[in-house]
């Protein structure tokens, strides 16, 4: 399951708790989810010489089940990234 780059977070997530409970009902989970965009903008002597875009977006999955605990994240928002 992965997220439309204009897809909201918060749908995501709620697609994602559907997920995890899909694969283990009774295991505990925190889902972290990321999205990022800078922008910036070199001077010089006062005059735009270039600029920059780059946007980052990933998740996290922190599971715990039967006393164990695991962490995964990928690059992305590809949710079966962690599978």
């Amino acid at each position: 399951m992965s997220a439309n780059a204009e897809g909201g977070l918060p749908e995501l997530g709620a697609r994602a708790v559907a997920w995890l409970r899909d694969r283990d009902p009774r295991a505990q989970a925190e889902l972290y989810l990321y999205r990022g965009r800078d922008r910036g903008i070199d001077l010089r002597e006062g005059r735009p010489e270039s600029t920059q875009e780059s946007a980052e977006e990933g998740l996290g999955l922190l599971l715990v089940k039967d006393g164990r605990m695991a962490f995964a994240h990928v690059g992305g928002l590809d949710l079966d990234g962690l599978a």
